[in-house]
């Protein structure tokens, strides 16, 4: 049977996540070259999808059982999909460039 959660992060803790997220997480995804710039919504939220969440170091895989992906929104205040990249540029985050 499926199973979804949903955790909303905020201030400190949303700031950390995002630094493991960039720092830690997206180089162990295999093959990464960067995020594309396709992945933000109409809203300039950007969304990310996890094959496995077997990449984040907190997660023993042995205990895990079975394998489970994870879709990850960033959301953002930008007015525009240029302003939010920009942001997130500066939070550490790599965009595949055109």
């Amino acid at each position: 049977m499926p199973v979804m959660y949903k955790v909303t992060l905020r201030r400190e803790r949303a700031y950390e996540f995002l630094d493991k997220l960039t720092k830690v997480v997206l180089p162990r995804v295999r093959d990464f070259v960067g995020i594309n710039p396709k992945s933000f919504d109409p809203q300039s939220n950007l969304n990310i999808g996890l094959a496995t969440q077997a990449i984040f170091p907190e997660l023993m895989s042995d205990e895990a059982g079975a394998s489970m992906g994870a879709q990850i929104t960033i959301v953002t205040h930008a007015t525009n999909k240029n302003d939010a990249q920009a942001l997130l540029k500066q939070l550490g985050f790599i965009f595949i460039e055109k």
